[in-house]
């Protein structure tokens, strides 16, 4: 009888260390600074993606370290396994032969926004007025597929939003383009809305953003965990919930 019993401890207590393992597993988690959705202030990672997996984290008992990347060295890494995992990236037929894009997106759609110099003279009304015009863009980035794909706009390729920013300020630049949420922050915090402003031109895409794992990860294990989190999470509204605490202490200066 003793043996039996010892068996079924044993048994029981291994299965309890597997799933406190599971709960505890660690996954690096690529972060490029996208304000108001990734924000880095004084070594500390915040915004509003750090907000949803903190509370996926508190759902799955997974625990995330972020990693700190520009963003197309961020694509390299979740290409050769380096990090496991980032958060609001756009599905492409090219990323997802190296990452797992999980469901529900954490973001349905977006508006993708044109901002020229104050004082420029050229509107934007159309997409066609941007022909004949030096855009800035991100490297790597996916915007919208016919701008995405247009070999016949001029366009000039950085590395982050502030560089973009810089050069459409001292003219070097005719227009930049970006997720309007995105560039409104940056605009606002870095005081260029005397330099910079939004054209009346917008592309509101139906192209949804996700979290996504990389196929090299020794963690795809727990992809189900963290879809069935971020299922919950959207079902009852505290996705938007998490988006507009952010943004209301944001905009009180409580940040």
């Amino acid at each position: 009888m003793l043996p039996i019993q010892s068996l079924l401890w044993f048994l029981i207590s291994l299965v309890c260390s597997t799933q406190a393992l599971a709960g505890a597993e660690r996954l690096k988690v690529a972060f490029a600074e996208w304000p108001p959705y990734k924000v880095l202030e004084h070594g500390t990672f915040g915004g509003i993606d750090v907000k949803v997996l903190d509370e996926v984290a508190r759902r799955t008992g997974l625990t995330f370290d972020y990693v700190e990347c520009p963003w197309v060295r961020c694509l390299v890494m979740l290409r050769d396994g380096t990090v496991d995992m980032i958060s609001n990236i756009a599905k492409t037929e090219e990323r997802q032969e190296s990452m797992i894009f999980l469901e529900p997106p954490t973001r349905d759609h977006y508006a993708i926004s044109f901002y020229v110099h104050a004082k420029a003279d050229r509107a934007i009304n159309r997409y066609e007025d941007l022909y004949g015009l030096n855009i800035g863009v991100i490297r790597s980035s996916a915007y919208f597929e016919r701008f995405d794909h247009d070999s016949k706009l001029k366009k000039t390729f950085v590395a982050r939003e502030a560089q973009l920013m810089d050069m459409l300020a001292s003219r070097r630049l005719d227009a930049i383009v970006g997720i309007g949420a995105n560039l409104d922050y940056l605009i606002r915090e870095t005081g260029r809305g005397g330099a910079i402003k939004k054209v009346s031109f917008e592309i509101e895409t139906a192209d949804p953003a996700f979290v996504a794992i990389s196929k090299k990860s020794s963690h795809k294990n727990v992809v189900p965990k963290i879809e069935k989190a971020l299922r919950d999470i959207r079902q009852t509204n505290e996705m938007k919930r998490i988006e507009r605490r952010f943004l209301d202490a944001l905009q009180n200066g409580e940040l």
